[in-house]
């Protein structure tokens, strides 16, 4: 008798935030989906939402809803019953950008499936280390990281053009371009690994510009 009290129990509160969660306003997205730096509209374009919501019982719950831009890539969607909370993400021309869907109706701007930036990246030494240490530090216009020999000096590398990377992209974001990589310094009596450290940086895609990366060695 007592298990069917708590049943009922469960199955009430559970009814009950199903009534409160449909009174939730709808949220409308729109914008313009352009396929790169040209600016070019993807015209009648397959997107994709995904709602994302936590579930106290069963984990995360993905919602997903299809729709098109129209011929001049321009999209508008409306999310009706939206969860109390969630995460989205909106899917077209083969990337993704988190966090389109607030707590409101929002214009989300021009949205470029491919961006591209132009950059050079300055090497700045703090830390010289010593003797036969040997600093593996990554070369973005070879795409592969190479090989430094002691001593290490302030330089400059080569300017990368037209990078492009759909790394972390989110609606905050939705401009720039992720450089991601690390540096190690490797050296010693036993030439072991001395350093290893990981960075990330943004800049500003689609500007026409070379954009300068700092990166120092410490």
């Amino acid at each position: 008798m007592k298990n069917l009290l708590y049943l009922l129990l469960l199955i009430s509160v559970l009814v009950s935030c199903k009534k409160e969660k449909q009174e939730n306003d709808p949220i409308t997205i729109s914008g313009r989906i352009v396929g790169d730096c040209s600016m070019t509209p993807l015209a009648n374009s397959t997107m994709k939402l995904l709602i994302s919501e936590s579930q106290a019982f069963t984990g995360s719950d993905v919602s997903i809803y299809d729709f098109t831009s129209d011929a001049n890539g321009y999209f508008s969607y409306t999310l009706t019953n939206p969860p109390d909370v969630f995460t989205s993400e909106l899917r077209f021309g083969g990337t993704t950008i988190k966090g389109v869907v607030g707590n409101s109706s929002k214009g989300l701007g021009d949205l470029i499936a491919s961006p591209t930036a132009n950059f050079m990246v300055k090497l700045k030494i703090n830390n010289t280390y010593a003797v036969g240490d040997t600093l593996y530090f990554p070369d973005f216009n070879l795409n592969e990281i190479v090989k430094i020999p002691w001593p290490y000096n302030d330089s400059i590398f080569s300017s990368v053009t037209n990078f492009s990377s759909s790394s972390n992209r989110t609606l905050t974001n939705k401009n720039n371009i992720e450089i991601s990589s690390f540096y190690a310094v490797w050296g010693g009596v036993s030439y072991h690994q001395l350093k290893e450290e990981y960075f990330s940086k943004f800049i500003p895609a689609c500007t026409g510009m070379v954009d300068t990366v700092l990166i120092e060695i410490n």
